[in-house]
């Protein structure tokens, strides 16, 4: 049985058996109770008004916002992968210098910028399935700046020293962007 489920209704019912207790006491006049057999329709209204909210209604908001911060961790782990991929990626780039580099690194780092891009379009995926929709907008810029920063580590081998400070201005760039990205995931509602 989900138990978060069965909460509302078992205040529900607890509250009834406490009316019905009281109604019974003012019927026979116990302790002093005496009942009005006038209804006041307005009253009763707001009655009913006033339980629904206190007790119904948030745990509609509250399973909601359970599920809201559910979608938001599997995107900003999403993100958090791609962060990972990044940081390998200039890992690899920045301990090549600029001597020769062999022919088995270079295919390691096309590797990776491969998995990069793959991360990438995991979390543009993600966005896109996720209430997040409007941010698929920043994934242009993105992609723009992943392939400058794929086309500074991947153009040429060996690297020279413009091509080392290219590569660490289009990753500041691109490192920049996912992090935006991921403060916007986090504030988003």
């Amino acid at each position: 049985m989900n138990r978060p489920r069965t909460v509302p209704y078992l205040v529900g019912g607890a509250i009834i058996v406490v009316f019905c207790l009281l109604f019974r006491a003012a019927e026979r006049g116990l302790h002093g109770f005496s009942i009005n057999h006038a209804i006041d329709p307005v009253g009763l209204a707001t009655l009913g008004v006033n339980i629904f909210i206190a007790f119904f209604l948030q745990y509609y908001f509250a399973t909601r916002i359970t599920d809201d911060r559910a979608e938001k961790d599997i995107l900003i782990d999403t993100v958090r992968d791609a962060f990972s991929m990044l940081r390998t990626c200039r890992d690899e780039v920045s301990g090549c210098g600029t001597s020769k580099i062999a022919a088995e690194k270079q295919k390691k780092i096309i590797s990776l910028y491969r998995a990069l891009s793959n991360g990438l379009e995991n979390v543009e995926t993600a966005v896109e399935m996720s209430r997040c929709k409007e941010l698929r907008k920043d994934f242009d810029s993105i992609r723009e700046s992943f392939f400058k920063y794929k086309a500074a580590a991947t153009g040429k081998f060996p690297y020279d020293a413009s091509d080392i400070s290219y590569q660490a201005q289009t990753y500041r760039a691109l490192n920049q962007q996912l992090q935006s990205l991921a403060f916007k995931l986090n504030q988003y509602r």
